[in-house]
């Protein structure tokens, strides 16, 4: 048995492993501000720039995303909306992506999520294009002290630089 024929089984195992991979076209997802929080309640919009270095033009299929956070709520019609069907070689697209409701009964935590592109080079490609980590955090309200505070103590610094100006 000859050195070049143990080494073929391998090598075929290798190339057949890899070989998705290779063949999978790629794109870049950048979240404008992927880390936001607000108070349940509310509605936050995360927009994003996606890129196609690649030389082929990509097929934008649709989306996948993982959010598990008690009393949050994706949706992705934003994408679907305002997103382009294809990326030509070397295009950009700079949108709203997605939103996330968070309900008044969250609780105060942050939660990560992964929003996806999914596509390909044919209007049945499947495969993961670009991926983008974010997070959620349901914040509680200021104390409604605090605020009159600031505006309190705004209001005197007012009046002291009045009261030096005349005297």
């Amino acid at each position: 048995m000859s050195l070049r024929t143990s080494l073929l089984p391998g090598v075929i195992a290798g190339l057949l492993l890899f070989a998705p991979t290779l063949a999978q076209a790629q794109m870049t997802l950048t979240l404008s501000a992927p880390n936001q929080s607000a108070r349940p309640g509310s509605l936050l919009t995360f927009a994003g720039t996606l890129t196609n270095p690649t030389t082929t033009t990509l097929l934008l299929n649709g989306d996948s995303f993982t959010l598990n956070g008690p009393g949050l709520t994706l949706d992705d019609s934003p994408f679907f909306l305002d997103g382009p069907l294809s990326l030509g070689a070397g295009q950009v697209f700079t949108g709203s992506l997605f939103t996330v409701r968070i309900a008044p009964t969250a609780p105060l935590q942050s939660t990560p999520g992964v929003f996806r592109i999914i596509g390909g080079t044919t209007d049945t490609a499947q495969n993961v294009l670009a991926a983008a980590n974010f997070s959620v955090a349901a914040v509680a309200a200021p104390e409604p002290g605090s605020g009159l505070l600031l505006l309190g103590g705004g209001l005197l610094g007012v009046v002291i630089k009045r009261r030096r100006r005349r005297g």
